[in-house]
């Protein structure tokens, strides 16, 4: 997995790129402390350039939920291809997160 992480104001953006799997889950808790570094009220995951995920890059999203949720902050998932979204859909996602195309 290779991310960008954009802090505007109260905004954060974490765009993940290629893959996110079980592989990352190490790596991922540094991506989780870089975003809630500045406690963001809005943080919006970009899915543009993430062409595969598993059910454990599922669980990772999840955590970001967790997260946000102590820390009052939403959370939306913007851009997914169109594998990624079938699967965010499949895992009924769409109930859990805001998925804007």
């Amino acid at each position: 997995m290779k991310f960008n992480i954009k802090i505007e104001n109260d905004k954060t953006e974490l765009q993940l790129i290629e893959r996110l799997t079980f592989s990352d889950e190490i790596e991922f808790d540094k991506i989780l402390s870089e975003i809630f570094e500045n406690s963001p009220k809005e943080i919006v995951i970009n899915l543009s350039k993430l062409l595969y995920m598993d059910s454990v890059g599922l669980g990772l999203l999840l955590t970001i939920r967790e997260n946000a949720i102590k820390e009052n902050a939403e959370v939306s998932l913007c851009r997914p291809v169109e594998d990624v979204k079938e699967l965010l859909e499949n895992a009924c996602f769409n109930t859990l997160f805001k998925i804007e195309d």
